[in-house]
């Protein structure tokens, strides 16, 4: 087998495991559910937090989302206590949402969400691979995963 048969066997892989991971009720729920918290504000990015998985990923994620605290395109979600990160450039500011729902999974991992006539239109897990790509927009965005409804 050559080298991009062996790529485009995994890919299919990859895809049919991220399928079958996430329902289209859940997504539409989250979606729902993201849609109540962004309302009417002009969000085009939404940034969940959590200190679960990658610590290192998690520091160097919330060090970058310092500077976008204060843009009203973006909404942050905190999943994490503030005993496990520095959470204390985001507390009392408006575009922050901290959340402790354990049940909700989806809110479980840190990644970015990209908000398109409201819902979820690609999600970018952010983990050793796409943190060092944070400040390349173009990058991250190949580097999730695209929602259908």
């Amino acid at each position: 087998m050559t080298r991009k048969n062996l790529f485009l066997i995994w890919w299919i892989s990859w895809m049919v495991l991220v399928a079958c991971n996430h329902s289209g009720s859940e997504y539409r729920k989250y979606n729902r559910m993201l849609g109540e918290i962004i309302g009417d504000k002009p969000v085009k990015e939404v940034y969940v937090l959590t200190a679960n998985h990658c610590y290192g990923c998690n520091v160097m994620f919330a060090r970058w989302l310092e500077d976008k605290v204060r843009d009203s395109a973006s909404l942050i979600i905190i999943n994490a206590e503030l005993s496990h990160l520095d959470l204390s450039a985001f507390l009392h500011q408006p575009g922050v949402y901290f959340r402790f729902h354990p049940e909700d999974t989806f809110f479980q991992s840190t990644k970015i969400i990209y908000w398109k006539d409201n819902h979820m239109e690609h999600i970018t897990p952010i983990n050793v691979r796409t943190v060092r790509l944070l400040n390349k927009p173009d990058w991250m965005r190949q580097s999730g995963y695209e929602l259908e409804f």
